[in-house]
């Protein structure tokens, strides 16, 4: 009995010895952690610390830059001559050309003309795309504008800035004609001539509105004043109206059946139409009147050859020839044109 109790004894005693030393071990290695932990916490703040207040650890370093491209060096320019390029010329078939020759051209104003003969305009054969056309107001008239009586004119001195005018357009100085022309129309705002004079300036300077003020202007003082109609055509037919452009160039005829201007217009019209019979017999009205003018030749010629009537189209061909008239461009492609003509002519007689 005593043996065992002395066994139970002794194994108390050596748990309890067993349990203290491991209890003590735990408390040391749990407080020696704990230092550690407290002296790495201490060390980054005083590390923050000395980072933020001391300014040594802001200094920008200085990084070496790496060159990726070669820096090449400054030269002066230098005078590259261009290289000749020979061109051999390309061997091609002459092509015949039926394209219509200019009718005629803008007509200049008789020299020292006495009032009743306007200047007259002709052919313009090129076309656009129509364009709105409106009536723009120019003050021509400022006595009857305002309402201010008009006294009775000074015909001499009208007469005299009229011919003024017409030297000063002579000598290709619009500018001084145009303030001859509009003092007149101010004395005598239904001067025919000077509204048409006015109007063939515009013309030529590409004022088309301008231009059409002034040719309708006429029209309300004169309605049967044919050249009126006809300028009015030529411009419409250049702006592209065709069909308004047809109407003015009958009417003017209607009005005055020996304008001339208006024939050759009308056929001219009518010719790019492609409706060429019709220019023909225009074109035959003056001819049978006995009428002799280069244009209508040339026009007549041209006719006849785009019906494919040879014959008719070189007589008149070289009836333009004939006259002189033709610029040395114009006379070369006439007489090649001809050639071609008999050429083929004589081909077929064969």
């Amino acid at each position: 009995m005593s043996i065992i109790l002395d066994a139970l004894k002794k194994a108390q005693k050596d748990r309890k010895h067993t349990v203290t030393v491991t209890t003590y071990t735990y408390k040391n290695k749990g407080q020696k952690l704990r230092w550690i932990a407290y002296s790495l916490i201490g060390v980054i703040i005083a590390g923050t610390l000395v980072y933020l207040y001391v300014p040594a650890f802001h200094r920008p370093k200085v990084v070496a830059q790496v060159i990726t491209k070669p820096q090449l060096p400054q030269t002066k320019p230098v005078a590259v001559e261009a290289k000749k390029v020979e061109v051999k010329p390309v061997e091609t078939k002459p092509v015949e050309e039926k394209k219509e020759l200019p009718v005629s051209q803008l007509d200049k104003p008789d020299k020292l003309r006495k009032p009743g003969k306007p200047v007259r305009l002709a052919s313009v054969g090129t076309t656009k795309k129509p364009a709105a056309l409106k009536k723009k107001k120019i003050p021509v008239t400022p006595k009857e504008e305002a309402g201010i009586a008009i006294q009775p004119v000074d015909n001499k001195k009208l007469e005299a800035l009229y011919n003024q005018a017409l030297k000063e357009m002579d000598s290709g100085r619009f500018e001084e004609a145009k303030r001859l022309y509009r003092t007149i129309i101010i004395e005598k705002p239904d001067h025919i001539e000077a509204l048409n004079n006015l109007g063939v300036i515009a013309t030529q300077e590409g004022n088309t509105e301008e231009a059409i003020y002034y040719f309708r202007k006429i029209l309300e003082y004169k309605k049967d004043y044919a050249k009126a109609y006809n300028n009015l055509g030529l411009l419409l037919m250049r702006e592209g109206d065709m069909k308004l452009a047809e109407e003015y160039f009958r009417k003017s005829i209607e009005i005055d059946g020996e304008s001339v201007e208006s024939y050759l217009n009308i056929s001219a019209l009518l010719r790019s139409e492609r409706r060429l019979e019709e220019a023909s017999r225009f074109l035959e009205v003056l001819l049978h009147k006995g009428v002799k003018n280069p244009v209508l030749y040339l026009s007549y010629a041209i006719t006849r050859d785009e019906l494919n009537q040879p014959a008719e189209a070189v007589r008149y061909y070289r009836a333009y020839l004939n006259e002189g008239v033709a610029t040395r461009e114009e006379r070369s492609k006439i007489i090649e044109r001809v050639r071609v003509l008999e050429e083929n002519q004589s081909a077929k007689n064969r």
